[in-house]
């Protein structure tokens, strides 16, 4: 007895309401992407273009679900449309939509509280506020929850100010800062640390096993590790006029040095060793190619692949980039991941 393939299923949702019987027979493409770096989540879909259908506008918020037929629906993501594009020639539309950061169906006003989030702001914190502090507090004023790894919480900031800038710029400086993940998506503010993330409750995020037979590719690219070199940091606590120096790193190798003053030596040393690591860090890339969609894969998580010798075996891999796709010749899920 042939046992038939499970088929792959979708729902799409459109400011709230189910558009999925409208969309689905005119689906050409779909494909998500779930990024952990600098880009922004992204939908983007073609559909063919009908008298009858109606795409959604610009503005519009997208809620996407993928799964199996006879399994749960696992929900991928957020997005706003950004842009249309109509041919006429080939009679198709297509829709460009970002990763929206808050959750439609708590927030209903979310054009008011986006555009508070980027409204520039004047403002001095306190100078015993930590990360946590300042994260908690963002969040709250732009009705956020909040996923702060653990062992940022408590990093000193010292004196944080913003002049004329928004909340949105001051979490993107401070995930600089601390070598940290910043995403917002579907009404939380993630803030975790790039090289080891942890839940705020300091437990690992999910590990994935990977063997090739899941694969239609697996590829790794091994560009070599700067081990020499150091990073020197200056800071300066309050009260202070001689700035002190840390420095982190071997004695072999370039030295780079920080421009900027930090106002206490736990800070600097952050800094530093986050320089230190990131000079080390991406330079073993991973492209895999799932034969069969997976949306339990999400970026952020890490990845060990199974039964494979060195450079690709005993190597835990950090997930920077999951793209779904979705079209007539079935659903696969793309991974791009850095060596740890």
């Amino acid at each position: 007895m042939v046992t038939e393939a499970p088929s792959p299923q979708f729902k799409l949702l459109a400011d709230g309401k189910d558009v999925t019987p409208l969309v689905e027979p005119l689906l050409i493409s779909l494909e998500a992407t779930d990024d952990a770096k600098d880009e922004s989540d992204s939908l983007n879909m073609a559909l063919v273009w009908t008298p009858q259908l109606k795409p959604p506008k610009r503005g519009a918020v997208l809620e996407l679900q993928l799964g199996w037929v006879g399994q749960p629906l696992a929900t991928i993501g957020q997005y706003v449309v950004d842009e249309r594009s109509f041919d006429c020639l080939e009679k198709t539309v297509s829709l460009t939509a970002k990763g929206t950061p808050f959750n439609t169906a708590k927030n209903p006003k979310t054009k008011a509280l986006l555009g508070q989030m980027q409204s520039q702001r004047r403002f001095k914190w306190p100078s015993s506020s930590t990360l946590g502090d300042v994260l908690r507090t963002v969040a709250q004023r732009n009705g956020l929850s909040l996923s702060l790894s653990a062992e940022l919480a408590p990093e000193p900031l010292g004196g944080l100010y913003q002049h004329g800038e928004s909340d949105l710029h001051l979490l993107n400086r401070l995930a600089k800062q601390f070598h940290a993940v910043l995403k917002i998506n579907g009404g939380t503010l993630v803030f975790f640390h790039t090289l080891a993330p942890k839940t705020p409750k300091g437990k690992a995020l999910p590990q994935h096993t990977l063997s090739v037979s899941q694969c239609s590719a697996l590829t790794v690219s091994d560009g070599g590790r700067n081990e020499g070199g150091s990073v020197v940091v200056k800071y300066r606590p309050t009260g202070q006029k001689k700035a002190q120096r840390v420095t982190v790193g071997g004695s072999a190798g370039p030295e780079r040095r920080m421009k900027k003053v930090f106002s206490s030596q736990r800070q600097a040393l952050a800094a530093a060793n986050s320089a230190l690591n990131k000079s080390h860090h991406g330079t073993k890339q991973l492209q895999a190619t799932l034969t069969k969609g997976d949306a339990t894969v999400c970026a952020m998580h890490t990845l060990v692949v199974a039964g494979q010798p060195e450079p690709i075996g005993g190597t835990k891999w950090r997930i920077t980039q999951v793209r779904q796709e979705l079209a007539s010749n079935g659903w696969v899920t793309s991974i791009t991941a850095e060596g740890a």
